[in-house]
């Protein structure tokens, strides 16, 4: 799934949604196509993982890992690193299939700043999941997250202008994170996806702090 799902809906997204695109708007940015399969499949891949991580509390690996001398925050940021790595290969792959069978030249034509703001944004998914995972009581506590995801996949301004969108939706359009990342990589603006990933990325790391502290009091079970 970490790979094949991602590449199905590229090629969706890719054929179907960019002909209404272009359809609708006369022109269709492969590139921003690109990155807005990235960014929802990251957090996708991000919300569907804290199953896992429930489970293995709930079997008590945490618990056995606690009893090591480092502090149970070395476990929590270790998982958080997994995350990241495990998005990592799946965005790498994705825009690297997209550059050599799409339009799309993400890698391409600015390579330092896609890895930058495909860094940004594993940190922030990796965080976020890893939150995500210590923190709910069922295996499908995270599917609460799962319309947002949506939310974000659909209202931005990616493929389709924020003109096209009523008067409330484009002013979400305008500001939503894949809009933000979308303008990184063109070059239009910077600040936005270094805000939105880095908020992001600071609640997720202050909630895994607490959860780390309360867990070493005693108050948050396996």
């Amino acid at each position: 799934m970490v790979i094949i799902a991602p590449l199905a809906y590229l090629f969706i997204m890719v054929k179907l949604f960019g002909a209404l695109a272009e359809s609708l708007t006369g022109h269709f940015d492969a590139n921003a196509g690109v990155i807005l399969v990235v960014f929802s499949w990251t957090f996708i891949l991000a919300v569907t993982g804290t199953g896992q991580v429930y489970e293995e509390r709930l079997h008590g690996f945490h618990d056995r890992l606690q009893t090591m001398p480092s502090r149970y925050v070395v476990v929590l940021l270790a998982r958080a690193i997994g995350e990241f790595l495990r998005i990592f290969v799946m965005c790498i792959v994705v825009t690297a299939v997209a550059d050599l069978c799409t339009s799309s030249s993400v890698l391409t034509d600015a390579p330092l700043k896609a890895v930058f703001v495909f860094v940004l944004v594993f940190l922030a998914a990796g965080a976020f999941g890893t939150y995500v995972g210590f923190s709910i009581t069922s295996s499908q506590g995270s599917v609460v997250f799962m319309p947002l995801i949506m939310v974000m996949m659909f209202i931005n301004t990616a493929l389709l202008p924020a003109s096209m969108y009523r008067p409330g939706l484009a002013a979400i359009a305008r500001n939503a994170p894949i809009t933000a990342a979308s303008q990184a990589l063109s070059g239009s603006a910077i600040l936005p996806i270094i805000f939105w990933c880095g908020g992001i990325f600071v609640v997720c790391l202050a909630g895994l702090v607490a959860l780390s502290r309360r867990r070493q009091r005693g108050v948050v079970g396996a």
